[in-house]
């Protein structure tokens, strides 16, 4: 599967970390290794294509040392139901402003018809505010140093 791409303004913006959902009845141990190979901070959890729940690295550790994970446990014992989902329509912009808004730092993303796209969360918005600000520091440095050459050549009378 393939990331789903938000835009901001006009510059391309993966804000999705991944398009990865399990269903409900998934054995908790079969997760686990998703988070911990492959970087991932969470896993929507779906029935029917609807979101239904999240699962976080979080879920998996408060669980585990509570004792509450065995070969028995599935993600709907540890899964936060009825997360506040966001339909993707919009920019990073307005999920920055989402994230404000709902105080919430995993965000399961949908279709404007209800179907799971991927998860995104505050750790990924903030790279990509990050990753821009480098991009426009280094474009405003080289302003300046083609700025500093032009009145290099020019000669400043006495």
């Amino acid at each position: 599967m393939m990331f789903k791409d938000l835009t901001h303004n006009d510059t391309h913006c993966s804000i999705l970390q991944n398009n990865v959902a399990v269903p409900t009845g998934t054995p908790v141990k079969q997760v686990i290794p998703w988070f911990f190979n492959e970087n991932r901070l969470a896993i929507a959890v779906i029935r029917k294509g609807e979101v239904i729940g999240i699962i976080s690295r979080n879920d998996i550790i408060h669980n585990y040392y509570d004792g509450l994970i065995n070969n028995k446990t599935t993600v709907d014992d540890v899964m936060t139901r009825d997360p506040i989902v966001h339909e993707g329509q919009g920019n990073a912009s307005d999920m920055v402003d989402f994230i404000d808004e709902k105080h919430v730092r995993h965000i399961p993303v949908t279709d404007e018809n209800g179907n799971f796209i991927g998860v995104t969360h505050d750790l990924i918005i903030l790279k990509e505010a990050a990753d821009k600000a480098r991009k426009d520091q280094e474009e405003t440095k080289q302003f300046f140093l083609g700025l500093g050459h032009a009145y290099s050549n020019t000669i400043v009378p006495k």
